[in-house]
């Protein structure tokens, strides 16, 4: 049975001091984005150069970045871009820039199932910071207690 987290529940204070790079910012990534940036974290916006979203990410409040330099700035990354999409931009964009210790998240999990995408044998800490959000139905302090509980310890 699954655990169902509430607002009482969430410690945000674990995020404290952390990048969360949204890649992607249409029907997912903005209200994650969004969320979030209203929790008080840390958000800035990944996309690629010609986006038509990046426009509207800068107006409602976000610092924009390529994919890659987004990549480069975060400690938590969530890849909310279209599955088809997904794999290609990972491989050039995401994965050469990932550091020791970053967490990747998906709001689905098609490609890391169907193995287009594969996590980085880079450390132990880091194969563990790969987790799956289900965001169907969730609020804003379900998705952000999913993220802390799936933070390592400090």
């Amino acid at each position: 049975m699954a655990k169902i987290y509430y607002q009482e529940d969430c410690n945000l204070s674990m995020l404290e001091g952390k990048t969360i790079a949204v890649i992607g910012y249409g029907s997912q990534g903005h209200a994650h984005a969004l969320n979030l940036k209203e929790s008080g974290c840390n958000v800035i916006i990944g996309l690629y150069e010609g986006s038509r979203s990046w426009k509207r990410a800068e107006e409602q409040g976000f610092t924009v970045y390529t994919a890659a330099e987004a990549a480069k700035r975060a400690d938590i990354i969530m890849i909310l871009i279209n599955d088809e999409l997904q794999a290609d931009m990972y491989k050039k964009d995401i994965e050469p820039n990932l550091k020791d210790g970053d967490m990747l998240m998906f709001a689905h999990g098609f490609n890391i199932h169907f193995g287009c995408i594969v996590p980085p044998k880079k450390s132990v800490r880091f194969s563990q910071n790969w987790i799956n959000v289900r965001p169907v139905g969730v609020t804003r302090s379900k998705f952000c207690q999913h993220i802390v509980t799936c933070l390592p310890k400090p």
